[in-house]
């Protein structure tokens, strides 16, 4: 993915990070959902959409409607909730 003004990278790997808590059923699903949330930022960035727009103003909640999409569950510890939320404040700036 490449290196946007929107901060994107940032917000990518800040929810990639956040991810990792949730276990797909099958690696095809783990696989896939990583290259379909850098799918979806790449678009947002050639678009010039701002991460609010993507994320809204709730980043644990997308991310985690994001993971159901591919696995049932996971748990997720507070601490790591607000490394997603700070994350995102910084790079939505």
């Amino acid at each position: 993915m490449s290196n946007t003004t929107f901060g994107g990278r940032t917000t990518v790997e800040a929810i990639q990070r956040h991810l990792m808590h949730f276990v797909p059923t099958d690696a095809d699903s783990d696989a896939s959902r990583f290259e379909d949330l850098a799918a979806l930022f790449e678009q947002a960035a050639a678009a010039g959409t701002p991460i609010r727009e993507i994320v809204g103003r709730n980043p644990v909640k997308f991310a985690e409607a994001f993971a159901r999409n591919y696995t049932d569950g996971g748990y997720v510890p507070a601490r790591a909730r607000k490394r997603l939320t700070d994350a995102i404040e910084r790079a939505a700036g």
